[in-house]
């Protein structure tokens, strides 16, 4: 089965960009950051960090030279985390001149998991106010839809989550 993988390309984005690295202390023998990540990630052997984001840390690992003319994001799918891109992330630094970014998205992998009815929760909802604007609707109409099998199809898309919640992150 094929799986449809967001990969955003740039330039010239540098590393300082995504700072914010969490200390690291001893738990059990092995260096722990303070939500529980190892200090090395065991799948890309890239080190764990973190960038904070409206109060949450935001897990990612990063290799390539930091002055590198071309930067890539990777972002995964539903239900893994950013080591899930290892063989994609060694492809990448293999050839040459890259710098590789790849995230934990909120409430994945090692990143912050806020409860979804909390107040900081609905803090971070991008759709706070976003579609209460009529020039600005939720349902995008007509939209032309790719499927596993390489078929297409057409169907209306709702960019509202059901439930509200931030982990809606085509609303960020």
């Amino acid at each position: 089965m094929m799986r449809l993988l967001l990969v955003l390309l740039w330039t010239a984005m540098s590393a300082s960009a995504l700072s914010g690295f969490v200390k690291s202390n001893g738990i059990g023998g092995m260096k722990m950051s303070l939500n529980g990540a190892p200090e090395y990630s065991p799948a890309t052997g890239l080190k764990n960090q973190f960038y904070n984001w409206k109060g949450q840390k935001i897990r990612y690992q990063s290799t390539g030279p930091e002055d590198a003319e071309q930067s890539v994001l990777l972002v995964h799918g539903l239900f893994v985390n950013s080591d899930h891109w290892r063989k994609t992330i060694k492809g990448l630094e293999m050839q040459g001149n890259v710098r590789v970014y790849a995230i934990d998205l909120l409430g994945n992998g090692y990143s912050s998991k806020p409860s979804r009815d909390s107040v900081e929760s609905k803090a971070l909802n991008g759709e706070n106010g976003k579609f209460d604007d009529a020039n600005y609707p939720s349902i995008m109409k007509n939209v032309q839809l790719g499927t596993a099998f390489g078929g297409q199809r057409i169907a209306d898309v709702d960019l509202k989550h059901p439930l509200g919640s931030c982990y809606n992150f085509y609303t960020w």
